[in-house]
């Protein structure tokens, strides 16, 4: 299905229904069409305003003469219709997806799950960002799931049915002017694909996003994604249109709802330098790999360094206190606070 933004005959639409609080989809067709939409495998019912059907899954059809297909037909994603019943009761939709229906013989996805070249391509979203705000997660079959007491081999093998996502970022430092950058490594059946990017100031979990968003937008067919970080990434406020983040997780839910994928989502703290460091080992870029693992070295030598001299400095406290008890000379406690830690 390729999105598009105007309602037409024969697209498969998706609205919020505000009194239901959930989405619906349907296909809407013309009455001039019964015979052709017959063999397609609808059911073709002109729906009136209280016999619209929350299918959701492509079997739901709706004319154009009804009420709805009146209301709806050349509108664009996130409009708002009204529509009022045979009680006089106004009901609200928004529209929060338009997709046109095509030949599947002519899909260019590919079932072959052994093509790897196949899997991963360069495609654009056609996804408008602002346009809509609320999603249905279980439409890309989201997941969530906090890993706890697993390797990064752990991972590659529970999922290795899956397109893995490893991603990691980092936000804009206070103390510089530097931009926001990730880096992806998109992982299947033994292939690997490195990504990395930078783009003006934004936090962590915004550039992640950016980041995964591109991984998907090189998947060429329908797959099973799994995104391991070491955040959760909002993805809860994301789906209610809420949270900082909720602009770009929604362009990402509907990214993956454009490929035909479902989502899984795996983080852990724990893991975040584990999985860093995963990450950088897969960058054809010798020189940027080699820079970041001396990098990550000396921030962990620097990190011992400071915990040694925090406990250095607790003991000496203790030891000042019992030598001053001891009328020791100020000058020998001088001597003695002045050694450093190795």
């Amino acid at each position: 299905m390729q999105s598009k933004n105007t309602v037409k005959i024969g697209d498969y639409i998706t609205v919020f229904d505000y009194t239901r609080g959930d989405n619906f989809s349907f296909t809407l067709i013309t009455t001039e069409n019964k015979t052709v939409y017959s063999t397609m495998g609808y059911r073709t019912k002109n729906y009136a305003h209280t016999e619209l059907q929350h299918g959701g899954n492509g079997s739901e059809t709706i004319s154009d003469i009804s009420p709805m297909g009146k209301a709806i037909l050349g509108r664009r994603i996130g409009d708002t219709i009204a529509i009022t019943g045979g009680d006089g009761k106004i009901c609200q939709y928004k529209i929060v997806a338009i997709e046109r229906i095509q030949n599947e013989d002519n899909c260019c996805f590919q079932d072959d799950d052994n093509d790897y070249e196949e899997t991963f391509h360069e495609s654009e979203s056609t996804y408008v960002p602002g346009e809509h705000s609320i999603v249905s997660k279980y439409e890309i079959g989201y997941q969530s799931e906090r890993l706890e007491n697993v390797t990064i081999s752990d991972i590659v093998q529970r999922y290795a049915n899956h397109i893995i996502i490893w991603i990691s970022g980092s936000g804009p430092s206070t103390s510089s002017d530097r931009n926001s950058s990730y880096r992806c490594l998109m992982e299947y059946n033994g292939n690997k694909k490195f990504l990395e990017k930078s783009i003006p100031k934004v936090t962590a979990n915004q550039i992640m996003l950016e980041g995964i968003i591109d991984a998907v937008k090189c998947i060429n067919k329908p797959s099973k994604i799994c995104v391991v970080c070491f955040s959760e990434l909002g993805f809860k406020k994301g789906f209610n249109g809420k949270g900082i983040n909720s602009e770009r997780i929604l362009k990402l839910y509907h990214a993956i709802k454009e490929k035909r994928c479902q989502l899984t989502v795996c983080y852990s703290m724990q893991k975040k330098n584990e999985i860093k460091k995963y990450i950088l080992e897969a960058n054809p870029d010798k020189e940027k790999r080699e820079a970041f693992l001396k990098q990550q070295n000396d921030a962990k030598v620097e990190r011992i360094r400071k915990y040694k001299q925090s406990i250095y400095n607790e003991c000496l406290a203790e030891v000042e206190m019992i030598l001053r008890d001891c009328n020791i000379a100020d000058a020998v406690i001088e001597q003695i606070k002045a050694i450093k830690v190795e």
